[in-house]
């Protein structure tokens, strides 16, 4: 039976979309895309895109060859709406199974994904994973270094928070103007809790971008990072 609700997506995460991606969101894509590495490959392999609202279509469009992997069945459908100019995408509506990455590559590499011309690229799936309480993050650790072959981006929260409902929009033009880290993103969070998302150490800190804020909602900002660990 297929699933249209996820922890982290799937019917509720498209709603969302809908309701906040061309005002809520805009800047956050700004930020992820100053923040994407210059690349030279010539395919991407895709983790968890959803319907790849944070992507720009420009920079998908650079590459020869796209392949989707992201079990929502719904995601496909969104994908190419939102990037209708896109005409070399192939989705699979499947779980990548991170226990075993040599199995991922030697599916990518049937599929013609040459580690020396590829790209994997985890869109924002790690930070959700928190959300799944059964998850082992030290399994998605594995995974990514198993995966050194290629170059690996990730774009993720590490820390999230509620914002004050009641907050006037002079006040979080404040906050938001105020330098970007995990002492503000508390201040603006309700009782300045935050939830730690637990991925704050699947990329040493010289592999990760500076921060930027993602308001999923209006009640929820996500304190997000683009980790990037070049192929050896």
């Amino acid at each position: 039976m297929e699933r249209y609700f996820y922890p982290s997506g799937g019917l509720t995460y498209h709603y969302n979309s809908l309701k906040y991606s061309w005002n809520l969101w805009r800047k956050a894509r700004k930020e992820l895309l100053l923040r994407l590495p210059p690349l030279n490959d010539e395919k991407i392999v895709l983790i968890g895109p959803s319907g790849g609202y944070l992507l720009e279509s420009n920079w998908l469009e650079r590459f020869e060859s796209v392949i989707a992997f992201d079990p929502d069945p719904l995601s496909k459908t969104f994908f190419n709406l939102a990037h209708p100019r896109l005409k070399t995408i192939e989705h699979k509506k499947l779980y990548v199974d991170f226990s075993s990455p040599t199995q991922f590559i030697n599916d990518l590499k049937s599929r013609q994904f040459d580690p020396e011309k590829s790209c994997i690229l985890f869109c924002n799936l790690l930070g959700q994973m928190a959300i799944d309480q059964q998850f082992d993050m030290t399994c998605a650790k594995n995974f990514i270094d198993g995966l050194s072959q290629f170059n690996l981006i990730s774009f993720h929260e590490e820390f999230s928070g509620q914002i004050f409902p009641h907050t006037t929009i002079t006040q979080r033009k404040l906050f938001l103007s105020a330098p970007v880290n995990v002492e503000n993103l508390a201040r603006m969070s309700r009782n300045n809790t935050i939830r730690d998302h637990q991925t704050e150490t699947l990329f040493d800190p010289h592999e990760k971008s500076s921060y930027f804020y993602w308001p999923l909602t209006p009640r929820s900002l996500h304190l997000m990072v683009v980790g990037f660990k070049p192929r050896k």
